[in-house]
């Protein structure tokens, strides 16, 4: 059958343009424009009631049928869909409309349950999305589901592994640690059904950059509930001064786990000993957030506290000593982050 199209303009009722008791309320002689009025146990029996003397309906109650039948229509075509009732029975994947919010009914014979406050028996109508809220979490604590989330995507990113120290030995000696790694980063997108109301939220602390003869630490994990992990860069190592050539290990970057896509941080850069006056000591790791800090060159005289880490969960740079026996100490990693992008519906 060929799509019937709408009727252009504003639809009424059959007979709702009778004059005086042209029609009446079925099986009365009475006239009203409600359906409460019009729905009564008359109309329900049908036309045993609905008859005159001689047992034939009345022009009047003919009218009362066609209008009570077509004010629905109406109705429906004004509202667009049902208003939810107390006394209305719904079942499994019936739909309703309850203050301007759409619900889908979860039971069969349901019947009394508000959906608005009735978890159980209904839940909210995954329709259009009306907006999308970006927030980014930068302290550990809990997210709370939104009544009208939809669905979200979360980005989980492990703090930055802290930078080596590097400990100086003195005249013609150089000391350049490796740069911390970058925090890995978890990607996944959640339905609001696959969610709990409550989600935990937890960041994780940028690593300390190591003093002296002392590595970086570690960066802490981040995740979201049981479902996104970012986990932390390693710490960059420690560089002793020497006059030899060498190169010092920088923290290797962090994976991210548990989400659709998974990214690894950046590895930090090695620090490196060229001779008795140059070199320079490692860079942190960047992450998706963006790039790490750069390391320090090494000329005569340098003492050098690396470079702490910017961008979220970036490692620390290297220290860095030349000809002296003072210490210095790697940059602390940055701390981690979450961001939730909600597709949130009315």
């Amino acid at each position: 059958m060929a799509k019937i199209n709408r009727y252009t303009g504003d639809l009424k009722a059959f007979g709702s343009g009778a004059l005086a008791l042209e029609r009446t309320v079925f099986g009365s002689v009475t006239q009203s424009d409600t359906l409460d009025s019009n729905i009564n146990a008359d109309f329900l029996r049908g036309w045993e009631n609905g008859t005159d003397i001689n047992g034939y309906p009345t022009k009047q109650f003919f009218n009362a049928v066609g209008f009570t039948a077509t004010q629905i229509l109406a109705y429906l075509h004004q509202i667009g869909l049902a208003e939810w009732d107390i006394l209305q029975e719904y079942n499994t994947d019936s739909f309703t409309n309850r203050n301007g919010v759409i619900f889908v009914s979860l039971s069969d014979a349901n019947i009394g349950n508000d959906p608005e406050s009735d978890a159980v028996n209904w839940k909210r109508s995954t329709g259009n999305i009306d907006s999308v809220v970006v927030t980014k979490i930068l302290t550990s604590g809990t997210y709370e589901k939104p009544d009208n989330l939809i669905s979200l995507t979360v980005e989980v990113t492990g703090g930055g592994g802290g930078g080596g120290g590097a400990d100086g030995q003195g005249a013609s000696t150089v000391a350049a640690a490796g740069g911390g790694g970058g925090g890995g980063t978890s990607f996944k997108s959640i339905l609001s059904s696959a969610l709990l109301s409550s989600e935990t939220v937890t960041i994780g602390a940028g690593g300390a950059g190591g003093l002296g003869n002392v590595k970086g630490v570690t960066g802490g994990a981040s995740s979201f509930g049981i479902h996104a992990n970012g986990l932390g860069g390693e710490g960059g190592n420690q560089s002793v001064g020497t006059a030899v050539l060498q190169t010092i290990t920088a923290g290797q970057g962090a994976t991210g786990t548990s989400g659709q896509i998974n990214k690894t941080g950046g590895n930090g850069e090695r620090g490196v000993i060229l001779s008795v006056d140059k070199g320079a000591s490692g860079g942190g790791g960047g992450t998706m957030q963006g790039e790490g800090p750069r390391g320090e060159r090494v000329t005569v005289g340098v003492l050098a506290n690396g470079a702490d880490g910017v961008s979220y969960g970036s490692g620390g740079a290297g220290g860095a000593v030349q000809g002296s026996t003072a210490d210095r100490n790697g940059g602390s990693g940055a701390n981690g982050v979450v961001i939730i992008t909600e597709y949130l519906g009315v």
